[in-house]
């Protein structure tokens, strides 16, 4: 039994140790085999080496390696060289940024609510439907077109009420139409159809302002867009100018005379440009000739003709030298926790030269305007980027008047305008419920000083009243 137990035990001890022996000749054999990889990878270091010593070397190995690349298949992105995707607007570019198409606008709808005995009628209403083209070609070259779909016009021969309150017929006007040299950022080249650059107010889409409508003398003496040529751009990231020569003749004209508009602007950006694109002083200018007529309106903040343009048409036609000067403020901050605060005021200044019937010169037509406005936007859901509470005001006084002008030595004069005032005050309210769509409400009160010479606005001959509207309005950009 003895026996047995020793030959078990020798029996063990023999059969432990060969497979000791296996596993050890298997390290063994491993060992050796990550020796020889490494001695490999040691050789091909030291042959690459050589080749970033030697210059014809190096230059051999890499067109090796490139025309390797080559050889391989390309990759679905490589293949197209396109990309597409959403910043701030919908985008196509090209893979190595040469070439880019952006597409953004916005719409704008609501209803109008007026007095029973004003010549405006109830009505829901299209504020713009706008499509926005930007193509940005080699980096340095871009051009936009502006498609409103939604333009209700006027029919400027008839100076009818041909609006979005009295019948309007919408159709399709073109806005901006330009091209534009943008490589030298501090002297950039327009040529094209875009904003004259005279006022503040005046150069903002009907999505950027403050109002659902505009004020009076924005809207009747802005003159708007033009077909013409500018400079244009930002110094120092302080100091931003443009200056450009018109048609004078509006958008979509071709001119009707050798004459030209002349008009620039300087902005001082208290913030820095880049900082702070809306915070900034401004100083407009305007000058042009003509010699077939000027008009010289003003509009109610929703679009229709008040005073001069209404009845007596001919009061409102000069002939002769448009000076234009304004001045403006504007002060728009981000606070933390998404709130906004906007305040804004501007002054202008503008003369028209008139003729008599007989071709003798009248006296000159002065108007001027002040506004002041402030809206701010309260953030419920920080979270929700551009969204809050909007609650604001707005005030806004226009003057259009030749005090007395005589005719033959005779007073009265039949021409002469004997202070037509505006007085504006609009109570805003609306909510953002993201930077995409938002909502408003703008309650107006317009007092007509034009008792003198038309009586009022109303169709029923009351005066001393004021003009109430009220506006709402649902607003989606993208």
């Amino acid at each position: 039994m003895r026996n047995c137990i020793y030959l078990v035990l020798i029996f063990a001890i023999v059969f432990a140790g060969t497979i000791q022996a296996q596993t050890s000749e298997d390290r063994i054999q491993k060992l050796e085999k990550i020796c020889t990889q490494q001695e490999q990878q040691i050789q091909k270091l030291q042959e690459r080496l050589g080749v970033m010593q030697d210059d014809s070397s190096y230059k051999q190995y890499t067109e090796k390696i490139v025309k390797e690349y080559l050889k391989q298949p390309a990759t679905e992105e490589d293949s197209t060289g396109i990309t597409a995707g959403y910043e701030n607007g919908f985008f196509v570019r090209a893979a190595e940024g040469n070439l880019e198409l952006k597409f953004t606008g916005y719409v704008q709808s609501g209803l109008g609510i007026f007095e029973n005995d004003t010549y405006d009628n109830n009505s829901f209403f299209l504020n713009g439907a706008y499509l926005n083209f930007d193509i940005y070609m080699l980096k340095d070259w871009h051009a936009r077109i502006q498609i409103d779909f939604a333009d209700a016009g006027y029919d400027w021969d008839e100076y009818d009420y041909y609006y979005k309150f009295r019948g309007g017929r919408y159709g399709t006007a073109l806005r901006d139409a330009f091209i534009e040299y943008i490589g030298i950022p501090e002297f950039s080249v327009r040529i094209g159809q875009t904003h004259v650059p005279f006022t503040m107010r005046g150069q903002y889409g009907e999505n950027e302002g403050i109002l659902i409508g505009a004020d009076p003398f924005i809207l009747g003496w802005s003159h708007g867009r033009d077909l013409g040529f500018m400079l244009h751009g930002v110094i120092a990231n302080v100091l931003g100018y443009k200056a450009g020569i018109f048609n004078g003749e509006g958008s979509n004209t071709g001119n009707y005379s050798d004459e030209f508009l002349m008009a620039a602007q300087l902005r001082f950006y208290y913030c820095g440009y880049k900082e702070n694109p809306n915070s900034y002083i401004h100083i407009g200018f305007m000058r042009a000739r003509e010699a077939e007529g000027w008009l010289a309106p003003l509009f109610s903040p929703w679009g229709r003709f008040i005073f001069s343009g209404t009845v007596n048409t001919e009061d409102v036609e000069t002939s002769g030298w448009l000076t234009g000067y304004d001045a403006a403020i504007r002060f728009d901050r981000d606070i933390e926790g998404g709130h906004n605060i906007r305040v804004e005021s501007e002054f202008m200044f503008s003369h028209w030269q008139r003729n008599w019937d007989d071709g003798s010169r009248d006296s000159w037509l002065h108007g001027w305007g002040f506004l002041f406005g402030i809206l701010g936007r309260y953030c419920v859901a920080p979270d929700v980027k551009g969204s809050g509470i909007l609650i604001g005001f707005n005030f806004s006084y226009s003057d259009i008047d030749n005090k007395e002008s005589k005719h033959d030595g005779i007073l009265p004069n039949d021409n002469n305008i004997p202070g037509q005032r505006a007085f504006v005050y609009t109570v805003i309210l609306g909510y953002a419920f993201n930077k995409h769509i938002s909502a408003a409400f703008n309650w107006v009160m317009m007092d007509l000083d034009n008792k003198v010479y038309y009586g009022t606005s109303k169709d029923n001959g009351k005066d001393g009243d004021l003009e109430h509207a009220w506006l709402f309005q649902v607003t989606a950009q993208w």
